[in-house]
């Protein structure tokens, strides 16, 4: 037997039993190819057109070489001595079958490594990613639980068998998994500090994972979805077929030497010498793609109802220029007629039912508009199309589900997201948290053990770690628990009020008053906070009275306070519009860059 756990310090250092890498660089070469093409077809600007035919070409190329590797790979295994040491060729092999797609070869492959050394846990546990992967959940299981025999203290095994045993509905299999974490969880409070990833998910885009939601045109979405089901080949022919008909490189305007240079100066904030080069080189009279550039540079200089008219005439011209419609949307939505944003996007919809990202933009705009249960079904609807980052959009759902006492539709939610990047310990904590309501206690702790598997100083997964414990009635735990808790971050008042009640119940009555003298600190320190953000109200509101009187550089003085003591992003967007009216181009694209951040962080943002 090989002995993979010795200590959680080696776990999160290897992540979990050594999995091999992929042997090749055309993966990666594919996927960053895939993102290269994604973030052109995104037509922020209108420049992006000639990407977009290299990126499918280099696509197609890693494709091929990729092949060749694997086969190269297939006939080295072939060749060699059929021994223990062959396993680890085997098992790389295996991987890249895996992320090609091949899932019974990879599990060939597995198989016969199994038979060469039975009680390899590493060679175990890539076979119930695989199986789990490839939509098995139950031989999935079989695989992970013949892994804890061998490794019987893994606590990262533990994790993969509970979830699987809770998808095919094994309770008696889940509480035994566990139990095991649960055993694990006094080593995890003695590890040094910093974040790991020691859950692995077999597939492409996990590097994608944790970054923000990539989301498909609908011209695009037959694309994607083959690119989801791994059918690599028919996604790059689909890819070509539909960048055939696109605007963004089909229009003769889009690439004119005209247009590209206004995208330049657009992007450097000269809005003006943008404006000159679209409208004197005569490209407007039959260009959609011109009219949305044109659009996009009103747009940019905070010209909205010009801006609204151009981008109108872009979709008169073309009504399935879907870039010129979502950016219709989105001008509308900033210029305040929230509305008429949800109307263009409606519209959108009709005629083109597949925009996924129309979908995506949709809900954001209910849930600004307080239509949470419209916003959780856009919600949805972007997330069942979604290429990469779909954890968070899941993360989305979970929060509006809760909102909405839903609590089944909460752990439903937060489960997936945890699925879509097992090394996202916020969504451990907050499918825990969910668990927790729903008095499924034991389920609970394996999750917040999960996030502190990601992370040994996450202070929220030792807060519900000691909450759970307290309910229980297990007071000791509880303490203990909370007080890592508010080692590592003191600052939260109701982790302090949950040690202190632990500690009163326990009867430590001098180590309770000194926790509850602390709470009251923290409450005063609450209301301080409290009174900075009412400042930044009042600051608000007099620079639009200032703005009402005309005192633009006043307003912007004091709206450039408010910033730096709030967190609205529609401060941001207020001063764009100032800046651009006092001839202050480049403050003004630097604000209109920083509410965009702004308000994607909050629709992408955290799930509570």
């Amino acid at each position: 037997m090989r002995p993979v756990w010795v200590g959680v310090t080696v776990l999160l250092s290897i992540g979990l039993v050594a999995l091999p890498d992929r042997a090749s660089a055309q993966p990666t070469a594919f996927v960053q190819a895939l993102f290269d093409l994604t973030d052109a077809l995104e037509g922020t600007y209108g420049d992006e057109g000639p990407r977009v035919r290299p990126a499918i070409d280099r696509m197609s190329a890693a494709l091929a070489q990729w092949d060749r590797e694997i086969e190269a790979a297939a006939a080295g295994v072939r060749a060699a001595v059929q021994d223990a040491a062959s396993i680890d060729r085997r098992m790389a092999l295996a991987r890249m079958y895996a992320d090609r797609g091949r899932f019974a070869d990879a599990l060939s492959e597995l198989d016969a490594s199994r038979a060469l050394q039975p009680r390899r846990a590493d060679v175990l546990v890539l076979r119930g990613l695989v199986l789990h992967e490839s939509g098995k959940p139950g031989e999935a299981i079989e695989a992970f639980r013949t892994a804890q025999a061998v490794e019987p203290g893994n606590p990262v095994i533990a994790y993969y068998l509970f979830r699987d045993a809770l998808i095919v509905g094994n309770t008696a299999e889940a509480r035994h998994a566990g139990d095991t974490l649960t055993a694990a969880y006094p080593r995890l409070t003695t590890q040094p500090g910093g974040k790991h990833t020691p859950f692995t998910r077999i597939g492409l885009l996990q590097s994608a994972a944790a970054g923000p939601p990539l989301v498909p045109l609908a011209a695009y979405s037959a694309a994607f979805r083959l690119v989801m089901r791994r059918e690599y080949e028919k996604a790059t022919e689909e890819f070509r077929k539909a960048a055939a008909a696109d605007p963004l490189i089909a229009d003769p305007a889009a690439g004119s030497t005209a247009t590209l240079r206004a995208v330049e100066a657009l992007r450097r904030g000269r809005f003006d010498e943008a404006r000159g080069q679209i409208e004197q080189a005569g490209t407007l009279a039959g260009s959609s793609e011109a009219r949305r550039v044109l659009g996009l540079i009103y747009w940019a200089d905070s010209k909205y109802d010009r801006s609204i008219a151009e981008l109108n005439e872009a979709v008169r011209r073309s009504p399935l220029n879907e870039r010129a419609r979502l950016a219709l949307s989105r001008v509308l939505s900033t210029a305040g007629r929230d509305a008429d944003a949800v109307a263009a996007i409606q519209e959108t919809l009709t005629v083109l039912p597949e925009s996924a990202l129309a979908h995506w933009w949709l809900a954001s705009l209910y849930e600004r508009m307080n239509r949470f249960a419209d916003a959780r079904a856009e919600s949805e609807q972007a997330a069942a199309a979604a290429i990469a980052g779909e954890s968070q959009l899941y993360g989305s759902i979970g929060r509006l589900a809760s909102g909405a006492a839903d609590l089944p539709g909460t752990i439903d939610a937060f489960a997936r997201a945890v699925s879509a990047n097992p090394n996202d310990g916020a969504m451990h904590r907050f499918l825990a948290e969910t668990l927790a309501q729903q008095d499924r206690a034991d389920d609970a702790l394996a999750e917040f053990i999960a996030a502190l598997l990601i992370d040994s100083r996450d202070a929220e997964a030792y807060d519900g770690i000691g909450r759970v414990h307290l309910n229980a009635g297990r007071l000791a735990d509880a303490v203990n628990a909370l007080q890592h808790a508010t080692d590592i971050d003191p600052s939260h008042s109701e982790t302090t009020y949950a040690l202190a009640t632990a500690l009163a119940r326990l009867g430590r009555t001098d180590e309770a008053a000194q926790q509850f003298a602390r709470v009251e600190q923290q409450q005063r320190q609450i209301l301080a906070d409290r009174r900075r953000t009412l400042s930044s109200d009042v600051l608000k509101e007099e620079a639009a009275l200032r703005v009402a009187e005309g005192k633009f550089d006043l307003a912007i003085a004091l709206y450039e306070k408010a910033a730096g003591v709030g967190s609205d992003p529609d401060v941001y967007s207020r001063l764009a519009d100032l800046y651009a009216r006092v001839g202050r181009a480049a403050d003004a694209a630097r604000a209109r860059a920083m509410y965009e951040k702004a308000r994607q962080s909050g629709q992408s943002g955290s799930a509570r």
